[in-house]
């Protein structure tokens, strides 16, 4: 018997939309973002609205959180931007994802290229660079 549950989630966050895919499930949840968080120029122009869309999609999985369950995140910006991903914009990355769903362990895609649920969860498992 397991007594700490660890629930994996792969997020993707394109132009004003996040997709959460819940890894031990199979479950998927997208939504566009009613308070924009993208601007023609950047995929994350505003984290306040960043977080509370993360939150919003977050919450409608009804997880069931305690002190002995996790959230690790695997998390990717899904367009490609000019000259890739910046150290800004990965921080960003790790501290909106932190902040608004509590992840214990954050692992940063800083590729476009989607993965598989399969590749998302061996992400976890290994510590190879998702470079």
């Amino acid at each position: 018997m397991k007594i700490f549950k660890r629930i994996p989630l792969y997020i993707k966050i394109s132009t004003n939309e996040i997709e959460i895919t819940d890894l031990s499930t199979g479950k998927t949840i997208s939504r566009a973002a009613i308070e924009k968080f993208s601007t023609r120029r950047v995929i994350i122009a505003n984290y306040f609205k960043l977080e509370a869309h993360l939150k919003l999609v977050l919450n409608e999985f009804k997880f069931k959180r305690n002190a002995f369950t996790s959230i690790n995140a695997l998390v990717q910006q899904t367009e490609d931007v000019v000259d890739g991903i910046t150290e800004t914009e990965l921080r960003v990355l790790l501290d909106s994802t932190e902040i608004a769903i509590g992840a214990r362990i954050i692992i940063v895609v800083k590729h476009t290229r989607l993965l598989s649920n399969e590749d998302a969860l061996e992400a976890f498992n290994s510590n190879a660079p998702l470079d």
